[in-house]
């Protein structure tokens, strides 16, 4: 074991001597790989749909795709106006106005819906006439009074396009699914679904596009607010593009925060040009190379990967600062600038090695998740861990060796330094109070896992923004007047051409359109539920001199199938919502209000059971947005199950390894674990919703906190074969190793405790709970890991001792026999 140690400290040795004298070719090599990422940067994209929490192969998004193909986009803009009365001459006046300018100014817009437009089916003789509600705008109060009785009369326009007290009213704007730029897609996205090329040749409406769209319509609105004519705006695309223009920002607001917090540390402990411009060096490669894999592989940037740049940019500094500490140690003791790296290199390269692969490792047990962003995360921060280490081994020794260094020869000092005194006193009492250490640990460790039952999941995109933002506000009161903003989509399929024509099928279609309506749970209530059935319904009372007895299925097969095709020939479009062009499949949209993911799952439950009891004989299947949330957070509690497993199971083994000793590297890795439970302790104690964030920082920790503990145990070691006591090798090792463990975990919290300036709730919560977690870390591996020493070692050293003494009088005895 020994022998391979020198190996590879010889390895690194030689290393550095390469790079210190082929310095030119290697920064040369580097600034062309820096290049040819630049390159890159102009394809990288940004993915805040809820749709890219899923990996494309997901069968509940692969059940969403085809629900698109097959009808039409259901991620919408929904504005609310609020008025005194809505079916009052100036405000249906103005809110006609408003309603034609956004259909004229709103680009990318499929359709919009509204009481001016609303569908208003009814006979006249024997001719069927579907037209829009306000197709004559009514000049006197008793037109305007019909219209109100029309609209309070039609179950469909209740809580669709007007609220139950006829004081708010709503405008559903639909977007293109597809982009318009290739004109071949535009054209296609009038067709059926039949006639349409593959959708997969075919690029969905960008985030860029649809927030054009969005900030179209708050523009307009906002030049139409004023009294009684109060404006809200919501939906799913109006959500999006507040969080894709804050992401941005709060990316380069965090970053710029990570920078300014590094260099001010960097330039404290090394008062250096160099100490400071060098890791600033390399951890900007280090971003730049590990963005352009995301271009390269066509990965977009989503939610959870914005912290990515933080992450590497703390870690990328703590190899530096391994190296450079001992480099500028060396040269101020008069050694030159290369034999100061060469040893640098030897003495540091094997550890920085090993904290790189186990630091991967924590991330890489993501890599495996269903979660797609979690999942690239892991792989992308893995690969950037490798990419720092790879850069600290390469380009200190070039750097250093083109700055002017002043070699400062370290002077006699009398007083001992604060530090070292503060770290002399800590292993002291840690070494020398051992049992009670422990015993405080474990009652802490104890009262965190009761805390446990105290945790709540969540993934609630709209509780993560500020609770005095206007789009959350602005939802809140959408979902409460008008009973939703997002929906559950339902695909009923016949299997077979003309299916729907079928009379008993379309009654239970309207039967379970009902019965959802009033399935209701703690946190979610059915808002609406309509379908195909309606256009059926109206369609007969019209042809039944708008009798409304004859609101209902018709009761034969060719009488359904003769009254959807003189539907089909009115001249409104509004069939294609929810039938395909071989009437097999019928859809059924569930209106529901912005919820928690996991608030979704015992209404999804019950829904599925209804449909399973209502409808044995056909295909039925649930998707839409609710199934994709809903989705998200089972795989993500499922994922992080596997991948603490999977990073805990890792890192022990090769704890293990590196230790040589199955007892030492189990112990090595109690430190690790006792910020995670005191964590989640925390958060359950604190109600913070343990969300998608908070979830990832156990294997963050464990990947991260692993690096001073392997420190820790290495140096310990090391100086208790050169034949130290349990309590010298402590304090030795926290005077040598003890001063980086600090540096490292105050560079490494302040990365995270930065998240305390985010916009977003969710991110505050992960930078408060990682930085306490680091920095707890720290002091379990003050604390912790050497009254563990202290008491399986100091006890053998000890019964070592009283062996010896034995011997040695028994020997004396028989000589003096």
């Amino acid at each position: 074991m020994a022998d391979i140690k020198n190996r590879i400290n010889n390895f690194f040795e030689k290393a550095g001597t390469y790079f210190f004298e082929n310095r030119i070719k290697t920064l040369i090599f580097i600034l062309i790989l820096a290049g040819l990422a630049f390159q890159t940067f102009k394809n990288l994209k940004l993915d805040v749909t809820i749709e890219g929490f899923l990996k494309k192969n997901d069968p509940v998004l692969v059940d969403y795709s085809k629900f698109r193909e097959d009808f039409v986009n259901d991620e919408i803009i929904v504005i609310e106006v609020e008025a005194r009365e809505v079916f009052e001459k100036n405000f249906l006046v103005k809110f006609k106005k408003l309603h034609d300018e956004l259909e004229s100014e709103i680009p990318y817009l499929d359709d919009i819906t509204s009481i001016i437009n609303v569908r208003n089916t009814r006979g006249e003789k024997d001719e069927l006439i579907v037209e829009d509600l306000f197709e004559n705008f009514p000049r006197t109060d008793k037109e305007i009074l019909s219209l109100k009785e029309k609209a309070s009369s039609n179950p469909l326009y209740e809580n669709l396009v007007i609220s139950e007290d006829l004081k708010k009213t709503a405008i559903v704007l639909r977007l293109f699914s597809y982009s318009p730029k290739d004109e071949t897609d535009f054209m296609s996205s009038f067709e059926s679904s039949e006639s349409m090329e593959s959708q997969s040749e075919k690029t969905r409406l960008t985030m860029g596009e649809s927030g054009e769209a969005v900030e179209k319509a708050i523009e307009i609105i906002n030049k139409y607010k004023g009294k009684n004519f109060n404006i809200y705006i919501s939906g799913t695309a109006a959500v999006d593009h507040f969080l894709v223009k804050l992401i941005p920002k709060d990316s380069q607001k965090f970053l710029y925060l990570a920078y300014l917090t590094v260099i001010i540390l960097l330039g404290v402990v090394f008062r250096r040009f160099s100490g400071v411009f060098i890791p600033f060096i390399i951890v900007s490669l280090t971003l730049i190379f590990t963005l352009a894999l995301f271009s390269v592989f066509n990965v977009a940037i989503k939610h959870p990967t914005q912290t990515l740049p933080s992450f590497l940019l703390a870690v990328s500094v703590c190899y530096s600062v391994h190296i450079l500490a001992l480099f500028y140690y060396n040269l101020d003791g008069g050694k030159s600038r290369k034999e100061s790296i060469v040893e640098a290199m030897g003495h540091s390269g094997t550890a920085i090695l090993l904290t790189g692969i186990t630091t991967a490792v924590g991330f890489l047990s993501f890599s495996g998740s269903d979660d797609a962003p979690v999942s690239e995360l892991g792989t992308f921060a893995g690969a950037g861990v490798f990419i720092a280490v790879f850069l600290t081994f390469i380009l200190i020794p070039s750097l250093v060796s083109f700055i002017p260094e002043k070699k400062k020869h370290r002077k006699a000092v009398k007083k001992v330094p604060v530090l070292d005194i503060l770290l002399m006193k800590i292993a002291k009492i840690s070494t020398g109070r051992p049992v009670l250490i422990l015993s405080l640990a474990f009652a802490v460790t104890g009262i965190s896992v009761l805390g446990f039952r105290l945790v709540e999941f969540s993934h609630n995109t709209l509780e993560w923004i500020p609770a005095t933002a206007v789009i959350r506000t602005d939802t809140e009161k959408i979902d409460k007047d008008l009973k939703g903003t997002v929906s559950m989509e339902i695909i009923i399929d016949t299997g077979k051409e003309n299916g729907l024509y079928n009379p008993a099928l379309l009654n239970k279609i309207a039967e379970a359109a009902s019965e959802i309506e009033n399935i209701s749970t703690k946190k979610v209530a059915t808002g609406k539920a309509w379908s195909l059935t309606e256009i059926v319904k109206e369609t007969n009372k019209a042809l039944h001199g708008n009798n409304q007895e004859f609101y209902k299925i018709p009761d034969s097969r060719e009488l359904c199938a003769q009254e959807l095709f003189l539907f089909s020939n009115s001249g409104s479009d509004d069939l294609e919502d929810f039938t395909d062009s071989g009437f097999s499949k019928a859809r059924v949209s569930v209106k529901l209000p912005f919820e928690d993911a996991v608030a979704y799952h015992e209404y999804i439950k019950k829904v599925e059971a209804l449909l399973e009891a209502e409808f044995p004989d056909v295909s039925v299947t649930a998707t839409g947005l609710i199934m994709i949330y809903a989705r998200v957070i089972a795989t993500t509690i499922q994922g992080m199950k596997i991948s603490y497993a999977i990073a805990i199971t890792a890192v022990t083994f090769f704890m293990i390894l590196l230790m040589g000793n199955l007892r030492l590297g189990l112990i090595s890795m109690i430190p690790n674990l006792f910020p995670i439970v005191i964590i989640i302790g925390i958060a359950g104690y604190l109600s913070v919703p343990f969300s998608l964030f908070i979830m990832l920082i156990g294997n963050i920790i464990i990947g991260l906190a692993v690096d001073d503990t392997i420190h820790f145990m290495h140096n310990f070691k090391k100086y208790q074969d050169l034949g130290n006591t349990c309590e010298e090798a402590v304090e030795k090792t926290l005077l040598t190793a003890g001063r980086a463990m600090l540096l490292t975990s105050m560079i490494l919290s302040g990365a995270f405790f930065i998240y305390l300036f985010a916009s977003l709730n969710n991110l505050k919560d992960f930078g408060i709970l990682a930085g306490l977690a680091i920095l707890l870390a720290l002091i379990a591996d003050f604390f912790i890991t050497p009254a563990l020493l202290k008491v399986v070692y100091g006890q053998s050293m000890a019964k070592r001792e009283r062996t010896e003494k034995l011997k040695k009088s028994f020997i004396k005895e028989l000589q003096e026999n």
